[in-house]
C-alpha cells in the first residue's frame, strides 16, 4: 500500500482484511483502487466526490443533437436488427 499518493492501488485480499482502515482513509479524501490478479476491478471513492463525468456538458450536447435531429425519423433498432446490424 502506498499512502503517499491521493490514489492508492491495493489487492482484493488486502482490501478485504483492512477494509475498516481503508474506509477511514477514503473518508479523509483518498481514492482506493482494488485489483484482482493485477486487474483493476473497483474504486472506493469518498461519497461526496464526483465521478469526473461532466453531466452539464453531456446534457447540453444531448439537447444540441436532439435539436439537429428534429423532423428526422428516430432510429429504429428493431428494423436495423432485422437487417443484421448489431449497433
Amino acid at each position: 500500500m502506498n499512502t503517499a499518493l491521493a490514489e492508492t492501488t491495493i489487492g482484493a485480499y488486502e482490501a478485504k482484511t483492512r477494509f475498516s482502515a481503508l474506509l477511514g482513509r477514503v473518508a479523509k479524501g483518498e481514492t482506493i483502487t482494488v485489483t484482482l490478479r493485477g486487474r483493476d476491478i473497483a474504486k472506493i471513492i469518498p461519497a461526496g466526490k464526483r465521478s469526473g463525468f461532466d453531466w452539464e456538458n453531456f446534457e447540453a450536447l444531448r439537447r444540441e443533437i436532439a435539436s439537429q435531429n428534429k423532423g428526422k425519423a428516430p432510429f429504429d433498432y428493431k428494423e436495423a436488427l432485422k437487417h443484421g446490424r448489431k449497433y
